[in-house]
């Protein structure tokens, strides 16, 4: 339906039902027929909402009453408030919407339908809710798979993990300090969720430079020469921490530096910072024993008591990062408690420095004072390493992508296999990209990256008005996290998004192509009107053949107007799956990281971030399906037009196919 969306259908619904007091499914019928609602998906949507606000109501209320100011009751709330909340708390906590997603489109319809209080009053209750909650975290699987012979799991084994097709989603708060920290890291859960409240810092705060100081350590002769090195060293260290009124953060290249080097650059650091407030020092590329052996002579010092309230005075960060695989681990000089909380937060998967053991063996710290304690700067993101030509998170998101999906580490490639891509190119290896885009850190990250290359491109100097404009699902939390961002920085702005919405239908891979406004519309002239002076920029977060973005930008040209050709100002490629051997649909310019369409001219050109490169096979001339020994070929798995969902081809005859589902170890841990 083009004049609302579908969460403004059901909040209207839910409206009529506070006034009416009855919610059965012949009012749902009734509600949807006479407002002309045809979509189907949409119906089902409004009808899920209806029936699961009716069989949690108690618990929906207890929580609305639960959270309101002192003195105050439902009963004086406004029905739209109530309704808004209502829709809001049955997302959140039965349908797994993003807690950011949801509470963004109901404020806009409390602006939009509630009074002037609305906006806040909501708002305000639903972040109780989420603080409350701790936030969320779910996971799914196949719901229809059922055990067959030789999956006889032990119960004990698999607690920790998701058993091979498990058909179960799970909402609930997550505590830190119940929660093993070995599960926790597995997955790199990001649990900062307030980058956005200090962009100003991070985009405007920090002087971020590459350094040289560790050029002349060598291994020494005698202890007065490494004497006399540390303390030149910690010279070279003692940098001012502030510079034209921004904090300083200094990053060394590790590379190479053995174990005797850690142990100068700890004791350099040490002396450095004594009486004197340093910058952040990031060291990346380090080595694991370059790491230990960093910590384990800065434990020698931490026992002393006098140490630890002496450096409070001048606290700073050392960030260390390895090199293979990417790891994590931050130190704060004088403060152990902020130390295991840092380490908790921002830690990458596979990180053990987020066990507090390292630092503190058998004693037990009080951490609980610094749950909210978040002043550890996105280091990964904030600098261009000189080596890599990349930030430190791009090289951990392509390690990721990199890592076999049916591994205990967070990983998404699927390795030996054979994949279609399209109608025309075979590969055999495939990435569940998407897996990155629903974890929290990573869709965190990449909106900054995209954020920090808008403001670059300077496009608020000629327009006041910005669309984002992504595909599928999958990239909503993303295009939330920018527009939070770019709103944080430019308050004076109009920035909203759509997204281009794949819907499959029941006729196997038939689909419709339909794009969800984030504003709803009296009419199709009117959503015209409204794109026809605002800039467009596409977002792409998974590209091959680069299909997808062709489709992004025709469709919407077809849907609002020739006119919005003409006001796309960015194309963004997150990740590129790209062709190891030149091919004859793009072509890559990899010092301005952009590629460009051959046989369509797409402007502006996309620009990507991350590249993982796989062998490109054309579909009538591939090795796979037709190798010289015919009992050779490979099972064909394809992506088809309508889902990402991978589907195993098997041959049952001379001319017969079938399809069915592949479903997907879901062994990692959560």
């Amino acid at each position: 339906m083009e004049e609302m969306t579908r969460r403004e259908l059901a909040f209207c619904y839910i409206y009529s039902q506070e006034i009416q007091k009855e919610n059965s499914k012949a009012q749902v019928k009734l509600f949807l027929d006479s407002t002309e609602v045809e979509d189907g998906r949409t119906r089902e949507y409004v009808k899920n909402v209806a029936s699961g606000i009716k069989e949690h109501g108690e618990e929906i209320t207890e929580k609305i009453a639960k959270n309101l100011k002192t003195g105050w009751t439902i009963e004086r709330i406004s029905k739209v408030d109530v309704s808004l909340l209502k829709l809001a708390i049955y997302e959140m906590n039965y349908m797994q919407t993003p807690f950011k997603i949801i509470i963004n489109e109901v404020v806009n319809m409390a602006k939009k339908y509630g009074e002037d209080s609305s906006p806040a009053f909501v708002n305000g209750v639903l972040a109780k809710i989420v603080e409350e909650n701790n936030g969320q975290f779910g996971f799914y699987s196949h719901k229809e798979h059922e055990i067959s012979s030789g999956e006889n799991y032990n119960y004990r084994e698999y607690t920790k993990m998701g058993m091979p097709g498990t058909g179960y989603t799970v909402l609930f708060p997550i505590d830190f300090y119940q929660i093993s920290l070995k599960q926790q890291t597995q997955i790199s859960i990001d649990v900062n969720i307030d980058l956005e409240s200090n962009i100003h810092d991070y985009v405007e705060g920090y002087i971020c430079s590459e350094e040289n100081l560790c050029n002349g350590l060598t291994v020494f002769e005698s202890q007065n020469e490494k004497e006399a090195a540390i303390i030149d060293l910690a010279k070279a260290f003692r940098i001012e921490r502030v510079e034209k009124g921004k904090k300083c953060i200094k990053y060394i290249s590790a590379k190479g530096m053995n174990n005797n080097f850690a142990e100068y650059i700890c004791k350099g650091l040490i002396i450095a910072s004594f009486d004197q407030s340093i910058p952040d020092y990031v060291f990346y590329n380090c080595s694991k024993s370059f790491v230990n052996a960093f910590l384990k002579t800065l434990a020698v010092y931490w026992e002393n008591n006098d140490f630890m309230e002496w450096y409070k005075k001048n606290e700073f960060v050392i960030a260390l990062y390895t090199e293979i695989p990417v790891t994590s681990c931050f130190v704060i000089l004088g403060n152990r408690e902020k130390t295991i909380w840092a380490n908790k937060v921002n830690c990458y998967s596979e990180s053990e420095y987020a066990n507090e053991e390292w630092l503190v063996g058998e004693k037990s710290l009080n951490t609980r004072g610094t749950e909210h304690w978040k002043e550890i700067p996105p280091y990964d993101i904030l600098h261009i390493t000189k080596q890599d030509k990349s930030t430190i998170f791009e090289k951990y998101a392509t390690q990721v992508l990199e890592n076999d999906i049916q591994e205990q580490s967070f990983g998404c490639k699927l390795s030996d296999t054979h994949m279609r891509l399209g109608s025309t190119i075979h590969i055999d290896t495939f990435y569940e990209a998407e897996l990155l885009f629903s974890n929290r850190l990573f869709a965190n990250r990449f909106a900054y990256l995209l954020v920090n290359d808008i403001i670059k491109n300077q496009i608020f100097a000629d327009s006041d008005k910005i669309t984002l404009y992504s595909y599928a699902l999958y990239s909503e939390s993303l295009v939330v996290e920018m527009v939070d961002l770019l709103t944080a920085l430019y308050e004076d702005k109009d920035i909203d998004y759509v997204i281009l919405e794949r819907e499959s239908e029941v006729r196997g891979a038939e689909h419709i192509d339909r794009i969800r406004y984030g504003k709803s519309f009296e009419s199709e002239q009117a959503r015209k009107e409204y794109f026809k002076d605002r800039k467009l920029i596409c977002i792409v977060p998974i590209n091959s053949t680069m299909k997808t973005h062709e489709k992004l930008l025709s469709l919407f040209v077809e849907k609002n107007g020739e006119v919005c050709e003409k006001n796309i100002i960015l194309n963004y490629a997150l990740v590129l799956i790209g062709s190891k051997e030149p091919n004859r649909y793009w072509i890559i310019d990899k010092e301005k990281k952009s590629f460009k369409k051959l046989s369509l001219k797409i402007q502006p050109i996309p620009k990507y971030f991350i590249e993982v490169l796989v062998d490109y096979y054309e579909a009538n001339d591939c090795e796979l399906c037709f190798p010289p020994k015919p009992l050779d070929e490979v099972p064909l798995i394809e992506v088809n037009a309508a889902s990402t969902i991978p589907n195993q081809s098997f041959r049952l005859g001379q001319d017969a196919v079938s399809y069915t589902h592949l479903t997907l170890p879901t062994n990692s841990r959560v």
